[in-house]
């Protein structure tokens, strides 16, 4: 069965290779950056981390 996409107004834009920029409704809300062999780091709109994996 498959599930309809989920639409919660987060979009993503790429400004660089390795960066990706969050966005909220249109508001930045925060940056994901890494490469598939170092894992990734998700930073708020403060430069905090979030996340990593």
């Amino acid at each position: 069965m498959m599930n309809p996409p989920l639409d919660v107004g987060i979009t993503f834009t790429k400004p660089s290779q390795w960066v990706w920029h969050a966005s909220l409704d249109g508001k930045h809300i925060g940056t994901v950056n890494g490469d598939d062999s170092c894992g990734f780091i998700a930073r708020d709109i403060d430069y905090r981390s979030i996340g990593h994996g």
